[in-house]
């Protein structure tokens, strides 16, 4: 299993050192050594740093926004029992399991000119607007559609969480006369430390590989308003068959990855 995993990455990494594509991919043996003439370029190109912008905006709104339903709807679960929370979780949870394409079939009539979103807003005397054509809103609106498809497996890890907090603290807090906020604060929220840090490093690391929701909507337009790491890198493998090239951009998700796995450990053992 580990060669499979390291196997393409070492390949990955030989590649982004060549000027490997379309003239020699049937003979990659001909490809030239370009040194660091690969990195030289994603330097310089304008592209990929708005890939990174885009990536990192993704990444900085979308996981807190993500922990911020998930731990308020799993605030609100836990205060049922029996079929009542079943049935709370199992439909908030639902559309983590739609497929892909059918949750994309659905938000782009949603985001389309004559949606029920636009006819609302036209009726309040604004809009419509251009939710996936206008460079200001594509973004925002794709970090909306990632946001209800991933909150769902967030929100059962923090109502897991939930469970294993001593209800007898609680009753301590009552007991001296706190609120519930006080009971938030000094009980729930130091009780899901750890699951919280845990739904971060998942919901970053799925953040960071941002590509779906942008290949399926909006091809990485309009004018490059949602191109993302990974969309870029694809449309240099497989668009214009700038291999090499585009084996430097994973290289680098690599690195970050091995360096954000390191701080990753490092603060986990920090909690524990």
């Amino acid at each position: 299993m580990l060669v499979f995993r390291l196997l393409p990455l070492c390949v990955a990494f030989a590649a982004s050192f060549t000027d490997l594509g379309a003239a020699n991919i049937t003979d990659p043996a001909n490809s030239l050594f370009t040194g660091a003439g690969n990195y030289l370029r994603l330097y310089q190109d304008e592209v990929f740093w708005k890939s990174v912008r885009n990536t990192l905006i993704y990444l900085l709104i979308g996981v807190p926004l993500n922990m911020l339903i998930a731990l308020t709807l799993a605030l609100a679960i836990n205060r049922f029992r029996g079929w009542r929370r079943t049935l709370l979780a199992s439909g908030l949870f639902l559309p983590s399991v739609i497929t892909m394409v059918a949750s994309a079939v659905t938000w782009r009539w949603l985001y389309c000119q004559q949606s029920p979103i636009n006819i609302a807003i036209n009726a309040l005397g604004f809009g419509p607007y251009n939710w996936l054509g206008d460079p200001d809103l594509a973004l925002p609106s794709l970090i909306i559609f990632s946001v209800w498809r991933s909150y769902g497996l967030s929100m059962l890890i923090i109502l897991a969480g939930l469970e294993l907090i001593n209800r007898e603290l609680y009753e301590a807090v009552r007991i001296d006369g706190g609120s519930r906020w006080s009971e938030f604060c000094h009980v729930t929220l130091p009780g899901l430390r750890g699951t919280l840090f845990a739904v971060a490093v998942g919901a970053t690391v799925a953040n960071i590989q941002f590509f779906i929701e942008p290949y399926v909507l909006t091809g990485g337009g309009p004018k490059d308003a949602t191109m993302s790491l990974l969309l870029f890198s694809y449309n240099r493998a497989f668009g214009s068959f700038q291999l090499g090239y585009a084996s430097s951009v994973i290289t680098v998700l690599f690195v970050f990855f091995f360096i954000f796995n390191i701080w990753q450990r490092h603060f986990r053992r920090k909690l524990s």
